[in-house]
């Protein structure tokens, strides 16, 4: 195996992913099944319903970015129609409003995005890849303290849905550091996507059940919000910052937009952080601001925030 390095949430996470590297897998293999893992391990960081960004660097060090951010809806329905209401998370010295219910739901690109990945840059067979989760599935993880703080926060949120009351909460109480956290069905999950792929995920059973749902409870999602559904590969943002290259992600991530602004910022004030976070609070107070000052220092960048 040659040099790695592995960042993980949960130490089971970072063993799965090792154990891909050891088999010959590549970076991208272990990335997937790190990924599917932290349905498991780190669940309220990760999901099949969830989303994101992939900065992808290959042997030919191209690197790339895959987005796989969730959509949002095609359609809207009736306000009075719609499942959206309120939650406060205390984050200890505030208090942020979060919005939940079936109308806080977009399309998922977590399992467009690992097919996708697995079909340009994986090396090992997908189900080598899955078959380490599915293991997983069935005997559990037991609960760490970073995973632990996490579900503390979201426990409002978690409180409202009784399809997860099972999973997180032991005697009406939400589980404990050390204690076993496994998801019953997960398994059944994980074998119909050895089977059907992403294919079946999107235009078979799996996404007719979930936008059925989501119109039966009050929420956007269609069928045909799932069955358009694509990941796509982008350019990334690149920086430069006393003599390297700093790939960040592009649009829609607002976030590498605003770290590619700080880190320009950093340069021009000679390493002063106070400094280069207090010109970038003031220049990026905007969407239109921040792309702004991105288009004003590389004009010809391939950028799209929205």
């Amino acid at each position: 195996m040659s040099t790695s390095a592995i960042s993980a949430g949960h130490e089971v996470t970072l063993q799965l992913a090792q154990e891909i590297l050891k088999m010959g897998g590549n970076a991208f293999d272990a990335a997937i099944t790190a990924h599917l893992a932290m349905y498991i391990t780190e669940p309220c960081m990760a999901s099949a319903g969830a989303g994101g960004f992939a900065l992808c660097h290959t042997p030919n060090s191209r690197v790339q970015m895959l987005d796989f951010f969730t959509q949002t809806p095609l359609e809207k329905r009736k306000i009075k129609d719609l499942d959206f209401y309120p939650i406060q998370v205390n984050f200890g010295n505030e208090n942020e409003e979060f919005h939940v219910g079936a109308a806080s739901m977009a399309t998922p690109g977590s399992i467009a995005a690992i097919f996708e990945l697995h079909r340009k840059l994986g090396s090992l067979p997908m189900d080598v890849l899955i078959d380490p989760v599915l293991d997983l599935a069935k005997n559990g993880v037991i609960l760490n303290t970073f995973q632990k703080i996490d579900l503390d926060l979201l426990e409002p949120i978690f409180k409202n849905d009784p399809s997860v009351r099972n999973i997180f909460f032991k005697e009406g109480k939400l589980l404990n550091e050390g204690d076993l956290l496994y998801f019953p069905h997960f398994a059944d999950f994980l074998e119909f996507l050895k089977k059907e792929k992403d294919e079946g995920f999107y235009k078979g059973e799996i996404g007719k059940k979930i936008a059925d749902y989501a119109q039966e409870q009050g929420g956007f999602l269609q069928r045909k919000d799932f069955e358009n559904y694509k990941a796509y590969w982008r350019p990334t943002i690149t920086a430069k910052h006393f003599g390297h290259e700093v790939h960040l992600p592009n649009g829609p991530s607002i976030g590498g937009a605003i770290m590619f602004v700080l880190l320009s910022n950093f340069e021009k004030f000679d390493g002063n952080w106070l400094k280069a976070i207090s010109q970038t609070l003031q220049e990026c107070k905007s969407i239109s601001g921040i792309e702004f000052q991105i288009r004003n220092r590389y004009p010809s960048m391939a950028f799209d925030l929205h």
